[in-house]
């Protein structure tokens, strides 16, 4: 346990967030997994200030990702039928992916 004192004299018990769950979460976070976002809110939610900045630099990479794809997608440099695509591969259906 680590202990963080603060100016009115409260002393917060904290217990020290794995670096290891820190760098699969910046590795998730940085191939734009959903699993990534979920390590990011799990360590935001934790007393470790260390590991609530890293969670919070994670959704960064994370949303980051996202404007770079909107961006992509706004200007036609992904064409929509790769959403149609996508959305097929989520239900299990392959017959788009004919040629």
């Amino acid at each position: 346990m680590v202990k963080k004192e603060f100016s009115t004299g409260h002393d917060i018990e904290y217990k020290k967030t794995s670096r290891l769950l820190i760098f699969i979460g910046y590795f998730f976070a940085i191939i734009g997994s959903i699993i990534g976002l979920l390590i990011a809110l799990y360590l935001i939610t934790r007393k470790d200030p260390s590991a609530k900045r890293h969670g919070y630099i994670q959704i960064a990479i994370i949303l980051f990702y996202l404007v770079i794809l909107a961006v992509l997608f706004i200007t036609g440099s992904i064409p929509p039928e790769v959403l149609t695509d996508y959305k097929s591969l989520l239900i299990g259906n392959f017959t788009p992916f004919h040629r």
